[in-house]
């Protein structure tokens, strides 16, 4: 009877964090973050252009949809019919979001409405802020995707009232009890995070897009702040494919190599990656060191290998020997 109690009593705890969470939707991130978000906080995704930020933020709102939650997309940077447009080409339909674009606050910042004797950034500031506090309210989402920053900093000009009503949005969005994804650009190349956001945001998530010299861009991501939850830390790399952003998750050691059988990866990147890095190897010895291994292993080239972005994969190890 105690032991049913106990089990019982383990798993009903369990079932209560996991609701405690609000799932990402994207494939690996939930790992990362030990089970997603914690609900009813506020989060910066900070990453270069082209980094899928936009993607992210989709998948995030589309999981709420298929948990039966209200979600709500604002953006300041993109029309409606962008946004459909990185719809179409993940295939995704995201008819049942409500979406507050850049043309419904256009009229709003127009000189002709500026009837007043207050400086023009604060008025404009002060009417987007209202107009999505007043279209929030209506909807009253679980999850809210604000894109981007950048713009919202602009028409603010002075840090002392963006930090302001940074600070208005987010009581009221706690009210609310929602989720929310604050997008933003990073700021310079050393990725210093805005610390007007940092201090207010309960988790940060970087993404970066590299261009190496040689090779096609690699794209990854880390946890930099995410109160109260150990997540995995370190850089994982992710892919922007058909369907979404997928995330692998980085061995917690280096230079590990496992067999392809027990890889997260799906077989035909697997394939594809072998039989590519395995022909360049053939063709530039003299930039790779490549060590003896059983068939199903692959060991992996130098920095300048062009199948670099792949680096992080756990089923493989690099060895590093540049040419003389």
């Amino acid at each position: 009877m105690s032991t049913k109690s106990v089990g019982g009593s383990g798993a009903s705890a369990l079932a209560k964090r996991r609701d405690a969470r609000c799932g990402s939707g994207v494939e690996g991130l939930d790992d990362i973050l030990a089970g997603g978000l914690p609900r009813d906080c506020f989060y910066l995704v900070q990453g270069d252009p082209g980094s899928g930020k936009t993607t992210l933020a989709l998948q995030f709102l589309l999981e709420g949809l298929r948990r039966g939650e209200k979600v709500f997309y604002i953006t300041l940077s993109e029309t409606k019919e962008e946004l459909l447009q990185v719809a179409r080409s993940h295939g995704w339909s995201i008819d049942k979001i409500p979406i507050l674009d850049v043309s419904a606050v256009e009229h709003l910042l127009r000189p002709e409405t500026q009837t007043t004797v207050f400086h023009p950034s604060e008025v404009e500031l002060t009417k987007v802020s209202q107009l999505l506090l007043d279209k929030v309210r209506e909807v009253r989402p679980k999850r809210v995707a604000f894109d981007s920053l950048s713009e919202f900093r602009l028409m603010a000009e002075t840090a002392l009232r963006y930090r302001r009503q940074l600070l208005t949005l987010k009581h009221n969005f706690a009210k609310l009890k929602s989720t929310v994804l604050l997008l933003d650009d990073r700021m310079d190349k050393q990725g210093v995070i805005d610390p007007h956001v940092l201090s207010l945001a309960h988790g940060v998530l970087e993404m970066e897009q590299l261009s190496p010299d040689y090779g096609t861009s690699r794209r990854r991501l880390r946890v930099s702040k995410l109160r109260t939850v150990k997540f995995r830390e370190g850089y994982h790399d992710y892919i922007i494919a058909t369907g979404g952003l997928q995330v692998f998750r980085a061995s917690p050691r280096p230079n590990i190599v496992a067999s392809f059988g027990t890889s997260p990866f799906p077989a035909e990147s697997r394939n594809w990656t072998t039989c590519a890095a395995e022909d360049w190897i053939e063709e530039q010895p003299h930039l790779c060191s490549v060590r003896p291994a059983p068939a199903n292993l692959l060991w992996c080239c130098s920095t300048l290998c062009k199948w670099r972005r792949w680096a992080n994969a756990p089923w493989y190890s690099c060895s590093t020997k540049r040419a003389a």
